[in-house]
């Protein structure tokens, strides 16, 4: 987790150690109950909720959320609030 201010704007990123989002389905995470390929997760538990939750905070806020590959694997979300 880190934060960065600028002089228009915060921005606030997360990063995981997973196995990443891939490139098609990154927009799809956003809305609710979506789940990527079940296969690969191992049967982890949870409803497919937190990202709808986050993309309509930040909807709120007047913000921008995007997704990235993270160095060295994982995820890397970031969101600039105004």
């Amino acid at each position: 987790v880190s934060t960065e201010t600028r002089a228009d704007a915060v921005i606030f990123s997360v990063e995981d150690n997973g196995p990443g989002i891939p490139e098609a389905e990154r927009a799809l995470v956003f809305q609710r109950h979506y789940r990527i390929n079940e296969s690969s997760q191992n049967k982890v538990s949870g409803n497919g909720i937190g990202l709808a939750i986050v993309a309509d905070i930040v909807k709120d806020h007047n913000a921008h959320i995007s997704i990235a590959d993270a160095a060295g694997g994982g995820t890397l979300f970031a969101v600039l609030f105004p």
